[in-house]
């Protein structure tokens, strides 16, 4: 009996001495997502750097978007000073500066057009009230076009380029396409 007690206070003993010794042993390991944690670091790291591209990416496209705006404001500028220079300079040096003076009054409403056109850039367009949807086209016509997907009502499309009555957006889901200018409104 002495012998079996003493059997029984070892093992306790034994049993107690692991279980601190492993609780001992544990609190030098290293914590997750520490350095001495390389494997998990490396996957928050992974993580924290796509979330900082993504972001990154979209702020490109938001410059990219107002550089073509600009762009498209300088052209303009540059188109109107030639216009303005061109019948200034037809109309002191021949008799018909009231012809000269015609083409550049239709000159410039047309001008205006772009302009309206071009002020889009940058904007948000949705599908208008009166259509369920828009066709996202691969070129800016309905002619010889690939439709790339149906825009629903109420889907965000950022305009980034105009050509005549159509408009180059890209969408949440970074899809880039072109749609009819005269079947968006911005709200």
């Amino acid at each position: 009996m002495k012998y079996r007690n003493m059997i029984i206070v070892g093992a306790v003993l034994s049993i107690l001495v692991g279980f601190i010794g492993g609780k001992m042993l544990m609190a030098d390991s290293p914590t997750a997502g520490s350095e001495g944690d390389p494997v998990v670091s490396k996957s928050y790291v992974d993580a924290a750097l796509e979330e900082r591209i993504q972001e990154l990416e979209a702020e490109v496209a938001q410059l990219n978007v107002k550089s073509q705006a600009m762009q498209t404001m300088i052209n303009e500028l540059q188109s109107k000073v030639n216009k303005t220079s061109t019948s200034s300079s037809s109309s002191s040096t021949s008799g018909s500066s009231s012809t000269s003076g015609s083409s550049s009054t239709s000159g410039t409403s047309s001008g205006s057009t772009t302009t309206d056109h071009s002020a889009m850039v940058g904007k948000t367009v949705y599908v208008r009230q009166e259509n369920n949807y828009v066709n996202m086209r691969d070129n800016p016509s309905t002619v010889d076009t690939t439709v790339l997907k149906k825009v629903e009502k109420g889907e965000a499309m950022l305009v980034q380029e105009v050509r005549s009555d159509w408009y180059q957006v890209r969408l949440t889901d970074s899809t880039v396409g072109w749609v009819a200018g005269w079947l968006v409104e911005t709200k």
